[in-house]
């Protein structure tokens, strides 16, 4: 077989030149990974261009037609003079470039060293767009570049980005996320080349690192306009290491002595973005050491005239310096001496304005010869012929020091439990940083750094008529929208802490803040209806990931006024030590002694607000179940509590639930104890408090004079799992005469089991002093009504008392929506209550819609059982689901349009998430099935399905039911085969009465696949998984249908030996699905591609095809694709099956037997 095709396929690439060209320039994915000098990737200025068969005029057709890149969704190859209406686009390098349309991305697989760091750069020019942007990836790394074009006069400028390589080889992917209605809008790309980093080296005479900048980004030897570094977090690593550009937007220019007049050596920096970007190199200093900062201003020599100023910092000092250019060249020293007051100091450059050239460019000062010394070093220097011994002495002495007495200053603060570095903000900026309220330096607040819109307010300012006041001290700070403000902490990798501070609302009705430990975060909401003063206490717990963290809190904004926003105040840090495990408890932190930190001089407590239960709570382990609401962590100084010197007020009523979840076991009986009271704080009526555990409920009601008191309770209940919640709530709301709200307190929690149980609820009432006792009455009456008052609550209270469903195979509970909603808590189709629907919970508009019901003139059909749910607009329907950790699993459910042309559907279980594209053209029925993958980052996760809305109407969005789940096992490679899950069996569920398959959506390279071993390349569109059920398959019971012509490829890498020859072998056919057409596939490995063309008659069969490469690359991929697209009589999209996938190495086997017959190949005049 194999010596008939290699003598067929030579005779025709004999006959017809054109074939060459194909087989040449359409290699596939293996395209494969190249090896790597610095210097211009191959093909990296796109001078080598695609074949013309491969072109719609400029729009590239092929994904692989562009020599050593691969493509996706609408790029162009355009020729330097094209006209775009009357517009010429001009290209920087070469005759050629690129521009990547919306949703667009070109991709090349390179080889490099494992663990070495590099930098990407390339030339970029906006076209239709005034702002556009790319994103640059090299899994797991990605980065955000703004293609603003306003520092050349060419409309070209050339971008920088830096990566760490995490495996020898890489994919770089450079995408359009697209901001234009136009598809064809994009930015043009060209020239992209890379270099290798090396670690910035120690200098003996200088403190800071790539000082004189001589270390950076490629810079094209053959254009003028040096490399922009882009702006980044600090935690990415630059191209001008250890220099971070620190800015939302903007860009410092990397320049060489080639084009431009630097200062000395042969790189420098301009500052072309004004006070909006910032340069900054964190050092190692000793608190208290003076410290002697040296550099260089001046002009690049590129027409840049007028007065340029540079404004440098370091720890509390400042300098400026002007330099008056005219624009040849030229440069002055700046000097100033400063005082450490941490262990790390940062060094920081800003040019105070923006400066234009005449052309319309902007520029700035040149920064360059960077120096740091010691005030003792730099003196001895000048003596070092007279003192050499001992300078060497002093010397090792001071770096010694400087390397052990390590890390950060305006940034990294040694922190002990309490108030942070200027916490309270009581070390004021300078006057000259001030204008009027507004914080104008980004450094001006001592130990803190500010972004955007942030004011300075003293106690008793006013607003209007509304004096503000300030809960600690004189001063406090107000966030804008869009502003924040962040610190940098030395704190004990891996250690747990919680964060406490004081806010107050001000303009706005409702405000939040997000407040930071990268990588976590939390949205908190400052509502301030818990305190007379306006101002509450809130806390959020993180887990510290590094040594070295900054500490973030964000205003986003829900404000039109700019300067509207909350009052910040008294930030303070707590170490939470992790609650033992006690002999006569089993829950942990029973009597809630561990928490966050309270002010010693505030008496309103701190608010613990509610959490995933996936985060750290400052209350661990118990958690607050609930969407806005807090509860209040309380203490004996300012309240009273039942014992100890910690309690938990709920102030929420039912809208938050106070829950630890514990081992238990099934069967078993437990017994739980807790104490009801009020804090002492005249919240005196009615007080009430409802607890849960398994089928187990009691309520308590506490007659409350407001005074302090507090009694007993228990509960005896039946373990029905191995866990068990136990939930506190409130039964109401409780107001205070000044019109805050207020609560019960819960205190000394115990819970045991029975057969273990020593003390009565008897005894601990005779030591109360005060308080009401619970008759025996009571308890028995909250008995007899426990189950009606655990189904009411249930249905109230939401996540806090609804149990985990325990998943296995098939159909998550009420994953068909079969049980629906109850009439009273629906208003017509309108689901209006959270929790209505049985095992789910809602948020926004969704619909409960039965089978058969109109909408106008268009009846809504429900692929399984009666009922459907409809998500409108930003809804979302939600289940907390029990898997394995670590383990894959795959999501199927179905799903239909309704109103609008493209819909889609966010699924994530957290930290995942995926966008599925809704199109429902692959059934006649209206519905198709959908997958997506996950991998269980936690035991117990919450699958959510979210509707991000495209529609006006809030009504419109899809159709969604039968929600299923799979446990996918990672497949091997066996024996006679190295590709995994060759034959297709393992994949996503299949509903047993549905007779469609499953879409499998476009799969990015680093996320999971519902079809383990394999990804789906593509932008939008799908192939179909099939079971042999419903259709007709080649072997086994599982196989792939192509449904979406060549926009999309089924992709597997596999691991080759360069020059090694291997056989693909692998079966097409039909699905015996009425698609009756002339079907084709395409495979593509390394160089070598093989059409199979199939006559389908629609009711099932295959043929077998073989395809022989030599592998180019250590890694190739193994690519499939339909050759058109395909419709039935029912308007539906059908394509060829492919199955039986196998490839093996022609050294160790021959073909398969089955695979001898002769496969019939097209030409070039076919094509």
């Amino acid at each position: 077989m194999h010596g008939v095709l290699e003598t067929w396929n030579e005779t025709e690439m004999v006959q017809s030149s054109c074939c060459v060209a194909t087989l040449l320039l359409v290699s596939v994915a293996a395209q494969s990974a190249l090896a790597i000098t610095d210097g211009l990737l191959p093909n990296g200025n796109f001078e080598e261009a695609p074949d013309r068969s491969q072109m719609n005029g400029s729009r590239v057709t092929g994904r692989y037609a562009l020599p050593k890149w691969e493509i996706t969704g609408f790029v162009e190859y355009i020729g330097s003079g094209q006209k775009q209406g009357d517009m010429i686009l001009p290209v920087p390098e070469g005759a050629y470039a690129v521009r990547l349309g919306n949703e667009a991305s070109i991709r090349q697989s390179i080889s490099l060293t494992r663990g070495a760091h590099y930098s990407i750069t390339f030339s970029a020019a906006r076209t239709c767009a005034q702002a556009e942007q790319l994103n640059v990836t090299v899994t797991p790394e990605s980065g955000e570049l703004p293609i603003q074009t306003v520092y050349t006069s060419s409309g070209w400028d050339s971008y920088s980005w830096a990566f760490k390589a995490k495996h020898s080889i890489v994919t770089l992917i450079v995408h359009n996320p697209g901001v234009e209605e136009d598809e064809a809008c994009g930015p043009l790309i060209d020239s992209f080349a890379i270099t290798t980093l090396p670690l910035p080296q120690t200098n003996k005479g200088n403190m800071l690192k790539n000082g004189g900048f001589e270390e950076g980004p490629y810079i094209f030897p053959n254009t003028s306009w040096g490399v922009l570094v882009p702006p980044m977090d600090e935690d990415d690593y630059s191209p001008l290491s250890p220099w971070t550009i620190l800015s939302t937007t903007k860009s410092v220019k990397y320049i060489d002595a080639a084009h431009y007049s630097v200062p000395g050596g042969a790189r420098a920096v301009e500052l072309v973005s004004g006070m909006e970007t910032a340069m900054v190199q964190e050092v190692s200093t000793v608190i208290g050491r003076t410290y002697r900062l040296e550099f260089s201003v001046g002009d690049a020599g590129d027409g840049c005239v007028g007065t340029l100023t540079v404004q440098a910092y370091a720890s509390r000092g400042s300098v400026k310096v002007p330099y008056q250019s005219q624009g040849t060249g030229g440069y002055k020293r700046g000097v100033f001496e400063f005082t450490a007051t941490e262990k790390r100091t940062r060094v920081v450059f800003v040019s105070m304005a923006y400066t234009m050239k005449t052309d319309g460019t902007l520029c700035g000062p040149v920064v360059d010869d960077a120096s740091l010394v010691s005030v003792r070093s730099h003196r001895r220097r000048r003596h070092l012929m007279r003192r050499k011994t001992e300078m060497v002495q002093s010397t090792c002495c001071v770096w010694l020091l400087i390397l052990l007495l390590g890390v950060a200053a305006r940034s990294a603060s040694g922190i002990m439990d309490g108030l942070l570095p200027n916490g309270n903000f009581e070390e004021a900026p300078e006057k000259s940083q001030l204008n009027g309220t507004r914080v104008m330096g980004r450094y001006a607040i001592p130990h803190w750094e500010i972004s955007g819109f942030v004011e300075y307010i003293g106690s008793g300012q006013k607003q209007g008529d509304m004096l503000l006041p300030v809960p600690e001290g004189a001063y406090a700070v107000r966030l804008g929208n869009e502003a924040s403000i962040q610190q940098r902490l030395t704190l004990t990798r891996g250690m747990h802490y919680s964060v406490t501070f004081s806010a107050a609302r001000t303009c706005a009705q409702s405000e939040l803040l997000n407040i930071t430990a990268t990588p976590e975060i939390g949205e908190i909401p400052i509502q301030t209806v818990y305190t007379s003063s306006g101002w509450d206490s809130y806390s959020w717990a993180f887990k510290a990931r590094r040594s070295d963290v900054s500490l973030i809190v964000h205003n986003p904004g829900v404000t039109d006024d700019a300067a509207c926003g909350p009052l910040i105040d008294s930030f303070a840090i707590k170490t939470l030590q992790s609650p033992p495990s006690t002999k006569d408890n089993l829950l942990k932190n029973g009597g809630f002694e561990e928490g966050p930190y309270i002010f010693p001089n505030t008496s309103w407590g701190v608010l613990v607000p509610p959490m995933d239960e996936d985060d750290y709570s400052p209350l661990f382990p118990w958690t607050i179940l609930g969407y806005t609401k807090s509860v209040k962590y309380v203490d004996a100084a300012h309240y009273a509590v039942p014992g100890g010197a910690r309690a938990v007020e709920l102030v929420a009523g039912m809208e938050a639930a106070l829950v630890q979840e514990v081992s238990t076991v099934p069967g078993r009986a437990y017994r739980l104890e807790f104490s009801v009271g009020d804090a002492g704080d005249w919240c005196a009526g009615s007080l009430s408090v409802q607890a849960y555990a398994a089928h187990g409920s009691v309520k308590v009601p506490y007659e409350s004079r407001g005074t302090g008191g507090h009694s007993r309770a228990s509960l005896e209940f039946t373990a029905t799992d191995k866990r068990t919640r136990v939930v506190f709530v409130s039964m109401a709301y409780t107001m205070k005469t000044d019109g805050t709200l207020c609560g019960p307190v819960i205190d000394d929690v115990l819970l045991v089991g029975t057969n273990s149980h020593r003390r009565s609820i008897e005894s601990w009432n005779s030591e109360a002093a005060e308080g009401s006792r619970l008759s025996t009455r009571e308890l028995e009456m909250t008995g007899s009504t426990r189950r009606a008052m655990a189904l009411l609550l249930c249905l109230l209270v939401g996540s806090a008392a609804r149990t985990v469903s325990a998943v296995t195979d098939g159909l998550l509970p009420n994953g068909n929506f079969e049980a629906g909603a109850d009439k009273s808590q629906m208003n017509g189709t309108v689901v209006t209550a959270r929790d209505a629907i049985p095992n789910w919970e809602i948020s926004g508009f969704v619909e409960y819609i039965e089978s058969g019901h109109k909408e106008q003139d268009m009846i809504l059909a429900v692929p399984e059982g009666a009922r459907a749910v409809r998500l409108g607009n930003d809804a979302t329907i939600r289940q907390r689901i029990s898997v394995t950790r670590l383990t894959y699993y795959s999501i199927t459910f179905s799903a239909a349009r309704t109103c609008a042309q493209k819909e889609k559907l966010n699924v994530s279980v957290t930290p995942e998430s995926g966008v599925l594209p809704i199109q429902t053209v692959y059934t006649s029925t209206g519905w198709d099935s959908y997958s997506w993958a996950f991998k269980a980052k936690h035991s117990v996760v919450w699958l959510s399905i979210h509707n991000p809305g495209v529609e006006e109407d809030p009504a419109c969005g899809p159709l969604i039911d039968s929600v299923a789940i799979k446990t996918l096992y990672p497949p091997r490679r066996p024996k006679g085969n190295m590709l995994r899950n060759g034959d297709l069996e393992e994949g996503p569920y299949i509903f047993p009465d549905a007779t469609w398959g499953v879409l499998v959506p476009p799969i990015f390279e680093d996320e999971h696949s519902p079809l383990p071993g394999w990804m789906i390349m593509s932008d939008t569109k799908v192939v179909k998984y099939v079971d042999s059920a419903h259709h007709v398959v080649p072997q086994g019971t599982r196989a792939v249908e192509l449904v979406a012509g060549r926009e999309t490829a089924l992709v597997q890498e596999v691991a080759t030996a360069p020059g090694r020859r291997y056989i693909l072998s692998f079966s097409v056919g039909d699905a015996g699905n009425g698609c009756k057409d002339s079907l084709a596939v395409e495979a593509y490995a390394a160089r070598a591609t093989l059409r199979v063309p199939y006559e389908s008659q629609g009711t099932g069969g295959h043929k077998r095809a073989v395809l022989e490469f030599a592998a180019v690359a250590n890694l190739t991929r193994v690519v499939f694709q339909s050759y058109n697209y395909h419709m039935k009589p029912d308007g539906t999209m059908c394509g060829p099956l492919v199955d039986d996938i196998s490839l093996v190495s022609v050294r160790k086997s021959n073909a398969p037997n089955h695979a001898r017959a002769r496969t019939s190949v097209p030409s070039c005049r076919d094509a």
